[in-house]
């Protein structure tokens, strides 16, 4: 043996489908963030001040990166106040 180790194809555990799922829906809403942002012509900053959270946050939010509890609240929250957001 040349000591490689090969993984076998396992199925996924709850764990994993949890983890895949937390990750579609933070793509899902980093980008929607970034359609908005884009759509009014938003520095990153401004928008992270009106949400009400760093903007850092904003851009790993838009990175994939799933938020905390606090800066999830406060995107819901502001996502309620923005007039016609998602709607078509």
């Amino acid at each position: 043996m040349t000591g490689r180790v090969y993984r076998t194809m396992t199925p996924p555990t709850k764990d994993r489908q949890r983890t895949a799922s937390k990750r579609r829906t933070a793509t899902r809403l980093g980008l929607a963030l970034a359609a908005y942002q884009q759509k009014y012509d938003m520095a990153n900053g401004q928008m992270a001040k009106e949400i009400g959270i760093t903007g850092s946050m904003l851009s790993r939010i838009k990175g994939g990166t799933m938020p905390d509890g606090n800066g999830l609240a406060k995107i819901m929250l502001w996502l309620s106040k923005v007039e016609n957001f998602g709607r078509r």
